[in-house]
């Protein structure tokens, strides 16, 4: 803040952010329900004040454009993992690895920690890579700094540097769950092609039902909003489970971490018991 501004000049300031939010909400009001207006009130008078004000042109240029690089990754990383689990069948040696003395053991094993070290390795180079990039270009101050500097509605009390953590570790999530997919439909079919077309599916054609359907409560937890973080933190996007109103990406994220975990010995076992035909 300047220093000519007295603190009393201050506090007005921010009380006026407040009162602008709150006749946003009102104008929005067929948006939201009254639950979710407090909340969104609570989070807005729970925000630290005043801002901390730096240069931001490279933390924002990331949230805004990290979806989009996160969606083509996670499509190629689809791609790249998709026949491992039905490589064998396309070249008809699987007599011979499931003959071998550990190929329905450790083999299986080798090949679903194959899937996660590709997944896992490719995500973070190219994602290191991309936010250095970015961010040697445009500079890296403002980390710190609020998002609210740049997203003034959003509901998250977080910093820059926080908010892209969070949207890298959504959209990592989602990716491993697509790939995971991906892995146990080649298992399944022992279909190379088919098991390429999951990750488009699971991450392009869910948004685009999500358009044409009107189930928002559904939709709001299809796995390509996992892709979708920074959606979420810049126009609230909000959920009422029970009596409680919490942001979507607060639910989604965990929820499909665990789907991930459970997904792993699903597919261990579903390889194991393929039949040699």
């Amino acid at each position: 803040m300047p220093d000519h501004i007295s603190d009393d000049e201050v506090g007005t300031i921010y009380e006026r952010r407040i009162s602008t939010l709150k006749n946003w909400l009102e104008s929005g009001g067929e948006t939201f329900s009254q639950a979710e207006k407090d909340f969104m009130i609570q989070k807005y008078e729970e925000l630290k004040t005043p801002f901390y004000y730096e240069y931001i042109d490279g933390w924002s240029a990331l949230l805004q454009n990290i979806s989009t690089f996160i969606l083509m990754l996670a499509l190629v990383i689809g791609f790249l993992v998709s026949g491992i689990f039905s490589d064998e069948f396309q070249s008809k040696a699987d007599s011979i690895f499931f003959s071998a003395r550990f190929g329905r053991s450790k083999g299986i094993s080798a090949k679903a920690g194959a899937g996660f070290c590709i997944t896992t390795g490719f995500y973070l180079m190219f994602v290191f890579l991309y936010t250095f990039i970015v961010l040697f270009v445009l500079g890296a101050d403002g980390a710190n700094c609020p998002i609210q500097l740049d997203l003034w509605r959003s509901v998250y009390n977080i910093t820059f540097l926080q908010a892209y953590l969070f949207i890298v570790v959504g959209g990592y999530i989602g990716t491993v769950f697509a790939s995971t997919l991906a892995m146990i439909v080649s298992a399944l079919t022992r279909s190379t092609p088919t098991a390429i077309i999951v990750p488009f599916i699971v991450l392009c054609a869910f948004p685009f039902l999500s358009r044409i359907i009107t189930l928002p409560g559904l939709c709001s937890f299809f796995p390509d909003q996992l892709l979708e973080v920074y959606l979420d933190i810049k126009e609230a996007g909000l959920i009422t489970l029970g009596n409680k109103v919490t942001t979507i990406a607060t639910v989604i994220v965990p929820v499909y971490a665990v789907t991930c975990l459970v997904f792993q010995p699903i597919l261990y076992r579903v390889y194991k018991k393929v039949e040699i035909k």
